[in-house]
């Protein structure tokens, strides 16, 4: 995960806006690779745009068809893309097209797993397709009602799964040999209200179901109901950071609160307009959030994070068409070193340096620079 050199002093919200980016056309979505920190950003107008930590602009494409949905894998080596038509189209980290294939009949929903090796696409008729990261099939397997919403727990081979009402589940997922994947129910449980999002930390021991008037309703990895959240509006985005310390909930009110582990409300403030698309910082430092007008915002948690306030215009790097291979838009800025030390002399030193890191306590040794020092 991304981290930051400097170690947080206080527990206390002081939250504040990082940056702003505006798409061109109203906002669609937002799908966040958790593990580089590149957020992939999709307007009414079929532009592409990928952004690092900064708010730079990585790269811009023109999709190749209308989006119907999207996601990207958490290292960022993959983007999916449901495309108008009844297509599938795989990108690389540069927006370059990898695949475009036809997709099953009636698609409404795609997830992608966290290293961008397998995807799933769901259809209305209830059968759900499995494509391996070259968009070729891997399997397919059937719920009974059809899937409005995946996802996959990033650290257990389970997939999770929500009808837009009605039905919560998670299943199994098990490696069938020849590049295919085996999937086999693990658990259901039928909710009584609608579904907006469904979200999950890491270990999937909190998984978080969005229920608009029904709140926030919180299950386990094994299926357990731990319980609902009431906020007092109706909730469209419940998300944790990857540990579960935290939770980012927004309403269709305009109000954006953050929850501790416990449920309990640490933080509430009142937005212009209602969010749009909600994503939240593995490590609990940041949201980002976007506003249907085209608003894209990162906003610290905490005091002193270290990315200037600033504002992007609506014009992104003019980059070639998706369909094309697309183009790196902008190089994102290398975060700075906290300090550097001089542990060899010359390139073939360099050659022959063996680099050992230790946990406990933190070293980092160069072998046979005979050099050692704190982390």
């Amino acid at each position: 995960m991304n981290s930051d050199p400097q170690v947080r002093q206080s527990s206390r919200f002081e939250p504040e806006t990082a940056w702003t980016v505006l798409s061109e056309a109203p906002l669609k979505g937002i799908g966040f690779a958790r593990e580089v920190g590149t957020c992939l950003v999709w307007d009414e107008g079929d532009q592409l745009y990928l952004l690092d930590l900064a708010g730079e602009y990585r790269s811009v494409a023109r999709s190749p068809g209308k989006v119907l949905a999207a996601a990207i894998s958490d290292d960022g080596s993959r983007i999916a893309l449901l495309v108008d038509g009844q297509r599938i189209c795989l990108l690389d980290a540069d927006l370059g097209v990898v695949a475009d294939r036809p997709s099953p009949p009636d698609p409404l929903a795609i997830g992608i797993d966290p290293h961008g090796r397998f995807l799933v696409v769901s259809s209305k008729m209830g059968t759900n397709h499995i494509y391996n990261r070259f968009g070729k099939p891997s399997g397919k397997f059937d719920t009974i009602q059809p899937l409005a919403f995946i996802t996959f727990v990033p650290d257990k081979p389970t997939l999770l799964g929500a009808a837009s009402a009605g039905m919560i589940a998670a299943f199994d997922l098990e490696d069938a040999g020849a590049g295919k994947l085996n999937v086999e129910p693990f658990w259901q449980d039928r909710q009584i209200s609608n579904v907006g999002r469904l979200s999950t930390t890491g270990d999937g021991a909190m998984i978080l179901a969005s229920c608009f008037t029904h709140g926030v309703q919180r299950y386990d990895l094994h299926g357990h109901n731990a319980g609902a959240y009431h906020l007092g509006g109706t909730c469209t985005h419940a998300v944790p950071d990857f540990a579960g310390r935290i939770m980012a909930v927004a309403t269709l009110e305009g109000e954006l609160s953050l929850l501790n582990s416990g449920g309990n409300v640490r933080w509430k403030t009142g937005l212009p307009r209602a969010v749009a698309a909600l994503e939240v910082d593995p490590l609990g430092r940041f949201l980002i959030y976007g506003h249907g007008t085209g608003e894209v915002v990162r906003l610290n948690l905490y005091a002193g994070e270290g990315s200037a306030k600033r504002n992007h215009s609506p014009r992104a790097p003019v980059s070639k068409s998706a369909t094309s291979g697309g183009q790196r838009a902008n190089i994102g800025v290398v975060r700075a070193p906290a300090w550097t030390l001089p542990v060899v002399q010359s390139d073939n030193h360099a050659e022959t340096a063996v680099l050992t890191i230790l946990d406990d306590p933190p070293r980092v040794w160069f072998t046979p620079a005979a050099f050692a020092f704190r982390s």
